[in-house]
Parts: C-alpha cells; sequence; structure tokens
C-alpha cells in the first residue's frame, strides 16, 4: 500500500491514492475481524463470566460505523473531482 500511495503521489494519480486508500481500509476491517473473532474465542473469567462472545458483534459494528462515517466523505470528493 505504501508502494502504491508514493507512485500515485509521484505520478499524480488519483486512481492509485484512492486505490491504496480503499486496500487500506479493507485490510483495517479484516484485522478488526479477527480481533473481534480473537476475543470471542477467549474463555469466560472471573469477571466476563459469559466469557467474550459479543466481541464479534461489536467488531462488525464499529466496521459498519466506519463505513456510514467514511461514506459521505468519498461521495463529497467524487462529486468535486
Amino acid at each position: 500500500m505504501a508502494v502504491e500511495i508514493f507512485a500515485g503521489i509521484q505520478a499524480h494519480s488519483l486512481a492509485l491514492v484512492a486505490d491504496a486508500g480503499h486496500n487500506f481500509t479493507d485490510a483495517l476491517a479484516l484485522l478488526l475481524a479477527w480481533f473481534g473473532f480473537y476475543l470471542e474465542a477467549r474463555p469466560a473469567d472471573e469477571i466476563k463470566t459469559y466469557g467474550y462472545q459479543r466481541a464479534g458483534v461489536l467488531s462488525a459494528f464499529v466496521n459498519a460505523l466506519t463505513l456510514l462515517v467514511s461514506r459521505p466523505g468519498s461521495s463529497t470528493k467524487a462529486r468535486f473531482v
């Protein structure tokens, strides 16, 4: 991704920079989902007597919020370019 951003800046290519940003957000979403599944697999303890089973739902919710927050910005940029 870093190489793609660098190449996009050097070539003045908005398409390359946008693709690198898209790849970054995809990787971030996958990392968030993996972390949610990692927490879900943890066993219950004294504090969390039901375990961490809602971590996957929470990570999906945060991922959806991230998409909702980033959507208006990308639409605005696409309209005025």
